[in-house]
């Protein structure tokens, strides 16, 4: 079977640690190796290699979403389920609206509707 790391963890199967070079977890290797590669899908779209990201985000702001918000994207609980952690996580990714960021960061903020996304 081939899962994700985080997923084996998660069911408690045994796994191995694949080189950096070859198991999309390192930013510092996109260039040099994964983007050497791609896959072209049946609809004849390319998807190019890159690492593997995840996103979160938070639809409607109050202090419950962001209370749940921050305890599914901090170190703890993500390496709890298998996650490897970066230094420069999180690394916000795309458009992160800035009161996001600020909240994310104990600011405050009155949007109703605001997104992230990290890179694990």
């Amino acid at each position: 079977m081939i899962a994700y790391r985080n997923m084996a963890v998660e069911r408690g199967y045994a796994f191995i640690d694949l080189p950096n070079q070859i198991d999309l977890s390192s930013p510092e290797h996109v260039d040099e190796w994964y983007s050497t590669v791609s896959y072209s899908l049946p609809n004849g779209k390319k998807v190019q290699g890159e690492c593997v990201s995840y996103g979160s985000t938070i639809r409607t702001m109050s202090d419950a979403a962001l209370d749940v918000f921050n305890v599914l994207t901090t170190g703890a609980y993500l390496k709890q389920h298998g996650f490897i952690l970066r230094d420069t996580f999180p690394a916000h990714k795309g458009d992160t609206p800035q009161h996001v960021e600020k909240e994310v960061n104990g600011g405050h903020s009155d949007s109703k509707n605001p997104t992230a996304m990290f890179q694990v």
